[in-house]
């Protein structure tokens, strides 16, 4: 029996969300400051000094000064991210608790004391646990390397073609589309995996926050159940997880992908307190809530085959992806189908 109501699951999903978007925001000012420098560095250049023998040396000396601009950016956004996540990990921690002693209230059981990890066994799991595969401190020194090497490719050509300041200032920042906005430039990329890295760091520690306080909390909760966000948005992969419980300390757990918005709730061992569990409303499942949308909706969602399929019964939701979590293609999803 999962926790949580229906209404603090999708009351907690919102709120999740909108820190997202505040951590993003401030990640997004840096990303800003950073690229503002480079500017800088840029147009404080002499071109007219630069001859066709000297275009090397001009662009080590500029892409050196780039190099300490973004390595400075970069430690001030995994510093910021860090300890903003270490921040949201104790709220999931106590938002987690609150919800154990609801629980237990409901049972008539009053729980006083339950068990939180500490900012320190916050920061390991930041600095431990991978984000599709690489932990946090990683991904950032990454985009850094990405970025210096956009840096360096798009001054180059630059450079060696004769551009004037306008054109190298419109290589760094992009093309003006109004509003203070700019779209390509060395920065849009880094802009872009910055917050697809926060929105999934989000939902990383959030959720690992939730399963560390039930890991030190283990007569009360033993297994969680994994609930996906029920909207169009909704990847299958979450999409099939959605609904299945994991033991604590072995199961799944979300992130599933860039951007997952999916979540984890406690099932309540009401038996390992000695009360007998009290009645609670059916969740609906994203299977569930699939089933109810129209076949226009069904065919957006999942495309007109996949979804066609489903309807039918052929398929059901878990046989689009593989046991990784990977979509399968149209073909071999085909082929697993005509296999079993």
């Amino acid at each position: 029996m999962a926790t949580p109501t229906i209404g603090s699951t999708l009351r907690r999903a919102v709120a999740l969300r909108r820190y997202e978007n505040q951590l993003a925001a401030e990640v997004q000012v840096l990303v800003s400051r950073a690229r503002d420098r480079l500017l800088e560095v840029v147009a404080a250049q002499d071109l007219t000094a630069v001859s066709a023998g000297r275009v090397q040396a001009r662009l080590d000396s500029i892409a050196s000064k780039a190099d300490e601009i973004l390595l400075r950016a970069f430690q001030d956004i995994n510093a910021l991210t860090r300890e903003r996540l270490v921040d949201l990990g104790q709220v999931a921690a106590q938002s987690t608790a609150a919800d154990l002693q609801r629980a237990a209230a409901r049972a008539g059981v009053d729980l006083t004391q339950i068990g939180l990890p500490t900012r320190t066994q916050l920061r390991a799991i930041i600095a431990s646990d991978p984000i599709r595969g690489e932990v946090m401190g990683k991904w950032w020194t990454h985009q850094r390397k990405v970025t210096k090497a956009a840096f360096r490719r798009e001054l180059q050509l630059g450079l060696s073609q004769q551009e004037n300041l306008d054109q190298l200032v419109r290589r760094i920042r992009g093309r003006a589309v109004g509003g203070g906005r700019y779209e390509g430039g060395v920065m849009n990329v880094s802009s872009r995996q910055a917050e697809a890295l926060v929105r999934t760091s989000v939902t990383q520690i959030f959720n690992h926050a939730a399963e560390e306080t039930y890991r030190q909390n283990p007569d009360l909760v033993q297994e969680y159940e994994v609930v996906a966000v029920l909207d169009q948005r909704t990847t299958e992969i979450c999409a099939a997880l959605d609904g299945k419980v994991f033991k604590v300390g072995s199961g799944k757990l979300p992130p599933f992908h860039w951007g997952c918005r999916t979540t984890i709730v406690p099932i309540i061992n009401y038996r390992g307190i000695g009360v007998t569990a009290p009645a609670s409303p059916a969740r609906q499942t994203y299977a569930e809530w699939f089933g109810d949308q129209s076949g226009v909706a069904q065919d957006e969602i999942l495309g007109p085959a996949r979804a066609g399929l489903v309807r039918s019964g052929k398929a059901d939701l878990e046989d689009l992806v593989r046991r990784d979590g990977s979509r399968l293609t149209l073909k071999e999803l085909t082929r697993k189908l005509e296999a079993a």
